[in-house]
């Protein structure tokens, strides 16, 4: 949270309405390879480079459809929270199988209320630390357009006040208009690249968008690399 200091059971009281429903945990376990160090620079990078501004939210961009943004964005969320002790907020567009199980599953009540204003934001915590997921339904009206951006300032300002970072892991670029609308609001970039799978001209095209958002480009993943020695080889070289 930038500049402000709430606990968990504070949020609602901190918001301008009564508070709204509760927030339901969900379990997560991280995979046993997570490259936690690399993650852990990855954070500290992100708050060296953009630090100085009063809120930190960083869009995973991708040109093509993928897992990979959305996977690594989790991975730094999971790290920021488990490892640093922050309190992380994770927008996607599909909610895993694992944050939309049926509702009297998990464990609600105690983990405070979210109730931002007039809009609808659902969340979900990771059971044991202060790192929440979200989707992105909310940022389009009933029509399926792309909320005004007026509207896309004031979100990522109110949420700024609850949590130390934002990530927004959007669509693919080149099958839905998300995440180029949302380049212009966020506070920096990390272009993801699938390994074997993105063209060169792909990531050329996306820099290029996010170059003319105006918002600096923090750096770039290679993800989805494959390994072509066996686990046990590649880790005696």
């Amino acid at each position: 949270m930038r500049n402000q200091s709430f606990a968990v059971g504070e949020i609602a009281d901190q918001s301008s309405i009564s508070p709204g429903r509760p927030v339901r945990e969900v379990e997560f376990t991280p995979s046993n390879d997570l490259p936690t160090a690399d993650l852990v620079e990855m954070y500290v990078n992100i708050e060296a480079t953009l630090g100085h501004r009063r809120r930190l939210a960083i869009l995973f961009a991708s040109m093509t459809h993928s897992d990979g943004s959305e996977q690594i964005a989790r991975d730094l969320a999971w790290v920021g929270a488990s490892v640093l002790g922050r309190r992380i907020l994770l927008l996607t567009s599909f909610m895993p199988s694992y944050a939309v199980s049926d509702a009297n599953e998990g464990r609600s009540g105690k983990n405070g209320n979210f109730n931002f204003t007039d809009w609808n934001q659902e969340f979900v915590k990771i059971e044991g630390h202060e790192a929440y997921l979200g989707n992105l339904h909310s940022w389009r009206n009933q029509a399926g357009t792309v909320i005004s951006a007026a509207e896309i300032d004031r979100h990522l300002n109110e949420l700024s006040l609850y949590f130390d970072m934002i990530m927004i892991a959007p669509p693919a670029f080149d099958c839905d208009p998300l995440g180029t609308v949302l380049a212009r609001h966020v506070d920096g970039h990390i272009i993801v690249i699938e390994a074997e799978q993105t063209r060169r001209f792909s990531a050329i095209r996306l820099r290029e968008i996010l170059s003319r958002s105006g918002q600096p480009i923090i750096g770039a993943v290679l993800g989805g690399r494959r390994n072509y020695l066996p686990r046990w080889l590649a880790r005696l070289l």
